[in-house]
């Protein structure tokens, strides 16, 4: 990730913007990004969504032999538009549906067509009171 200065003000340029150069807009800290904002394999800097619907968690092995737990779940941002959520392990029990989420240095996929957010290796989830 590049660092830029954008009016005296540190924005985080993210790899995604030379993927995809008809959003040249530099991600600064203040700035939550909106579902319109997200691009397939791009990273998520900083996004506010509200848990709509939460499915069931399913468990599974990973290819190491560790039981681990997923689920999908169906959160909106602030202008209403909807996207996937992948929530891993210690996930599951911190959200629950209507609650507020802030989802840090997340990742997107695509999945059978639509966008999904998930923390990945390196973000961070938050449940906002």
């Amino acid at each position: 990730m590049r660092t830029s200065i954008l009016i005296g003000v540190p924005c985080y340029v993210s790899p995604c913007q030379f993927l995809y150069p008809s959003n040249p807009v530099p991600l600064c800290e203040e700035r939550l990004m909106n579902v319109s904002d997200l691009k397939p394999r791009c990273s998520v800097e900083k996004i506010e969504l509200t848990v709509l619907d939460i499915e069931e968690p399913r468990g599974f092995f990973s290819r190491s032999g560790v039981k681990s737990n997923v689920c999908s779940a169906v959160a909106r941002d602030s202008q209403g538009e909807r996207v996937g959520v992948t929530l891993w392990n210690n996930e599951i029990e911190e959200v629950s549906t209507n609650d507020r989420i802030i989802i840090i240095n997340g990742w997107v996929k695509e999945w059978y067509g639509q966008l999904e957010i998930s923390t990945g290796k390196f973000g961070s989830l938050e449940v906002l009171k």
